[in-house]
């Protein structure tokens, strides 16, 4: 009798034992997530052809150079959920920022103000964006 109890108490314990590491390592995983660099594209409902461009040569960058130490984010700044990020950010137009968070101090970021200047060399661009990256978010420019 003690053991028809005994065996289905313990697969209990051994289930919740599971579920509670999972639980700690899907928030580590959270907790990460929020405290990595990211990249932030910010459009408009209507994107012309420079707008694509950037959000393209942007991409490849990433890709490239970054992908295993930031995030990269897409965002329509016309959704109702987003509109925080224009006052947030200080947006006028569509816009490169970066957002380098801050250890329980909020974050800091950067718009790359220079994006549009050099939309049409995509050689120039890339360049462009790949120095204020390392030198922003990771203090390797230069």
């Amino acid at each position: 009798m003690f053991k028809k109890f005994l065996v289905p108490v313990i697969g209990i314990l051994l289930i919740a034992g599971c579920n509670e590491e999972k639980n700690d390592s899907a928030a580590t995983h959270a907790l990460q997530e929020i405290n990595r660099p990211t990249i932030y594209y910010f459009h408009g409902n209507i994107m012309c052809l420079s707008c694509h461009k950037i959000e393209n040569y942007t991409k490849q960058v990433f890709d490239e150079n970054f992908k295993n130490k930031a995030d990269f984010k897409v965002v329509n700044i016309d959704k109702p959920e987003n509109k925080h990020f224009v006052t947030d950010y200080n947006l006028y137009t569509q816009s490169l920022v970066l957002v380098k968070p801050n250890s329980g101090q909020g974050s800091e970021y950067k718009n790359l103000d220079k994006t549009w200047t050099y939309i049409e060399n995509e050689a120039k661009f890339k360049s462009y964006i790949t120095y204020e990256i390392d030198s922003f978010l990771f203090g390797q420019g230069e």
